[in-house]
């Protein structure tokens, strides 16, 4: 026969094993994970849990009145308004429009010897009225000058491919015809939430064929920094001809995890 006093110490032991448990679980020996960033009015560096944060580097746009849902584990959640700038007529002199968002943290790592979300992701739906891209992601450590890992182009996806998986590469090639040819690219922004080339590629006429193509300047756009296959990555990729009057939106784009071609919604 159970002793009831042995059996209710022991349900009182497990009891408090699993309260100690769900109280530092989730930071590590209770060490606080940090957002590092620009915060708005001087306000930079890391800050725990932070209500209000500034994006871009330019500061044109920021998220503010962040509520977290999750916060502690390998990912956190909040939600917010993402304070959209129009920049009309330019960024400088543009206006704000709330936008409700979620908000994503995640990517541990280190910065000045404590832990922190390296990495951020805003998705609202309604920036894209503004002519925003939507979701936006960036490491935040170059926003508090952290130590980063300098990123890759996507990764290499297809045999006989040239510049995917390098940093700032200088030729492109998807490994088909000539249209996916991109050469003598120099780069600006390299490492930023956006990195834009100018290189030389081909581009047939308007109905035209392969064989007509021209030899021309085009504009190479990379943004939507992240993991990709357990490596810093820039995940979106797009070329352009300006001389087309072609320009960014940001749509069709490739996916550099996967080389598929992602179309407009």
């Amino acid at each position: 026969m159970m002793n009831p006093v042995a059996t209710a110490l022991r349900v009182g032991l497990v009891f408090v094993l699993a309260l100690a448990f769900r109280a530092c679980g989730t930071e590590q020996a209770g060490e606080r994970i940090y957002v590092p960033g620009s915060f708005g009015q001087g306000g930079y560096g890391l800050r725990y849990k932070p209500t209000k944060l500034v994006y871009t580097g330019d500061g044109s746009d920021y998220v503010d009145h962040l509520h977290y849902l999750t916060y502690g584990g390998p990912r956190a959640i909040a939600v917010g308004t993402d304070q959209v700038n129009d920049c009309e007529p330019g960024c400088g002199g543009g206006t704000y429009h709330p936008v409700r968002a979620r908000a994503i943290f995640w990517h541990l790592a280190r910065c000045r010897g404590k832990r922190i979300y390296a990495m951020f992701k805003i998705d609202a739906p309604g920036a894209r009225r503004y002519g925003k891209i939507n979701p936006f992601t960036v490491d935040l450590r170059y926003m508090a000058a952290c130590p980063v890992p300098s990123p890759t182009l996507g990764v290499v996806w297809a045999p006989s491919q040239k510049g995917w998986g390098q940093v700032a590469p200088t030729t492109i090639f998807n490994g088909g015809d000539p249209l996916g040819l991109l050469e003598h690219i120099r780069w600006r922004g390299w490492g930023s939430a956006r990195a834009i080339g100018i290189g030389m590629g081909w581009r047939p006429p308007d109905n035209g064929d392969v064989s007509e193509s021209e030899h021309l300047r085009a504009k190479v756009v990379a943004w939507n920094l992240g993991m990709c296959r357990g490596r810093l990555a820039y995940r979106a990729v797009t070329w352009f001809f300006p001389s087309y009057g072609e320009k960014f939106d940001g749509r069709p784009h490739d996916n550099m995890c996967t080389g598929e071609y992602v179309l407009p919604k």
